[in-house]
């Protein structure tokens, strides 16, 4: 099984803060070649508003968007 450690350069979609974290990926969607994307999202820390992070195995970011899972949370009742 391939495995890569990338580190990820990028601007927050909402506040355009610098960030850089580090991946861990591994599995067999490695194997597609270096034109495969992957991604992953995770919270600004700055503006702590959701971001999804679009890149190839070659550490190169393709995008950066509104993560759906973190950018929509459940609001309370005012029931």
């Amino acid at each position: 099984m391939t495995q890569l450690l990338l580190t990820l350069d990028f601007c927050c979609w909402n506040c355009d803060n610098a960030l850089e974290i580090k991946v861990h990926c591994c599995g067999q969607g490695l194997g597609a070649g270096p034109r495969t994307v992957a991604a992953v999202e995770l919270g600004c820390p700055h503006c702590t508003k959701g971001n999804q992070v679009c890149f190839h195995p070659t550490g190169s970011v393709v995008c950066v968007r509104p993560a759906a899972s973190l950018y929509r949370r459940r609001m309370a009742s005012l029931n």
